[in-house]
């Protein structure tokens, strides 16, 4: 295991002092170790109610991706301007005053059903389908994180100095962020249950009963260290704890650097009391 956030970089800024602190590290094995293009942790982008920094991960390696084509995004239509467009495709169209037979009404339907596609093309907007996507997600939303984020950067820049107005900008920001995301999860989970079915009805049990989980592994990984030419594998606690602060940058000091530092700080106080 090898370990790639840089050392010395804090993840996580405690609520009630402020103080940062790194209880969080980011390892992977030798052999993938040369596909990480850089690591790094991102204090300005740490979303509402979580107090560890978001560590952004640039992996590069070969893969196949499979083009999904893109597919209309209804929520982003303008339906004034769908209606209109919608109109003008059907009185552009003839139609008959009276459907006597079925195949009169299925060249009715397959009219008007080309005329809608139409107007879809026309004024639907498109989208690329993510396999990260939240149903509940919203236009309103996306321009909140943006502003909390861009509000993240300036404060960054001005964190030598806590007094600064930015810094309770950037809080203000998040708050009305996070409030945004709690509000709109409960519009679209009350929707939901309005409209359940027969099917739906054990998802919404299973929804209500299992435990809250972000759904990761909650198990540290398999540790190797290498002795000798061989790989073994660090199954001890203990061993594990000491194999993971060899890695990082926090390690124990040794005798004489606390000897020194006793000293120093023993100077420094009976400078004090003179």
């Amino acid at each position: 295991m090898e370990m790639v956030l840089v050392p010395g970089v804090n993840t996580r800024k405690g609520w009630g002092n402020g103080n940062e602190t790194r209880p969080d590290n980011v390892f992977i094995s030798g052999k993938a170790a040369e596909w990480i293009t850089k690591c790094e942790a991102k204090p300005e982008e740490t979303p509402p109610k979580v107090d560890h920094f978001p560590i952004h991960t640039w992996i590069k390696m070969p893969t196949e991706r499979v083009e999904r084509k893109p597919e209309p995004n209804w929520r982003q239509v303008d339906w004034e301007e769908f209606n209109k467009e919608l109109e003008g495709r059907i009185a552009r169209r003839e139609w008959t005053d009276w459907i006597r037979t079925e195949r009169e009404l299925e060249e009715y339907m397959e009219n008007l059903m080309e005329a809608i596609q139409e107007a879809i093309e026309a004024k639907v907007p498109k989208k690329k389908p993510s396999p990260y996507v939240k149903r509940w997600w919203t236009k309103e939303l996306s321009l909140k994180k943006k502003e909390a984020r861009r509000m993240g950067r300036i404060a960054k820049k001005y964190a030598q100095q806590p007094g600064h107005p930015i810094h309770k900008e950037w809080s203000e920001a998040v708050k009305d962020y996070g409030k945004g995301m709690m509000t709109t999860k409960m519009e679209h989970w009350e929707s939901w249950l309005e409209n359940i079915n027969t099917t739906d009805f054990w998802d919404a049990y299973k929804f209500m009963t299992v435990p809250e989980s972000d759904g990761v592994k909650t198990r540290v990984p398999p540790l190797w260290r290498k002795e000798g030419n061989e790989e073994v594998e660090v199954i001890d606690k203990g061993r594990r704890a000491n194999f993971c602060m060899r890695l990082s940058s926090y390690q124990k000091m040794g005798r004489q650097e606390c000897e020194r530092k006793k000293s120093h700080t023993q100077i420094q106080n009976s400078y004090s009391e003179t």
